[in-house]
């Protein structure tokens, strides 16, 4: 019994620890997802699937959250609309647009999209393929992943 106990604590813990190899299989996140973005666009599952798609998930009292907003900034002029770039946030809009100029849409989501993506912190970029399938998720403004978001973004490319 004892052994059984430290099986059950050691998969947990294997579990909770590997951050950047889980995937939420976004499919079931974006299931019924609608969200009306800061360009008057009301977006939805079908949106996002098709091309390959940038969430960012930040607030605007994040520092960090200020280096993603510049990648996207350069992401959008790189890609132009051959990519999805969106910003979630859970504040008003009169909140977060009070803060930042944006040239990207950012849209005010619940809590449970971010539960959905298991968004716990911020700043998170997370990159889907045309399928919505998660390639690969940067967890706070870690600019020693840009190569490899961008890689995994250019092998989208093909």
């Amino acid at each position: 019994m004892r052994h059984l106990v430290g099986l059950i604590l050691a998969i947990s813990f294997l579990l909770a620890s590997c951050s950047r190899g889980d995937r939420v299989e976004p499919p079931d996140a974006l299931a019924h997802f609608r969200a009306k973005t800061s360009d008057g666009r009301t977006i939805t599952e079908k949106d996002i699937l098709g091309k390959p798609t940038v969430l960012v998930f930040a607030v605007s009292w994040c520092d960090a959250c200020t280096l993603e907003f510049a990648f996207m900034d350069s992401l959008k002029s790189a890609w132009g609309d051959s990519l999805n770039l969106f910003i979630f946030t859970p504040e008003p809009e009169s909140i977060f647009a009070k803060e930042y100029r944006f040239s990207i849409p950012y849209a005010r989501v619940s809590k449970s999209v971010f539960q959905a993506f298991d968004v716990n912190s911020v700043p998170q970029r997370i990159l889907l393929d045309k399928n919505g399938n998660e390639l690969i998720r940067v967890v706070g403004a870690d600019r020693s992943m840009d190569d490899e978001f961008e890689a995994n973004l250019l092998g989208e490319r093909r």
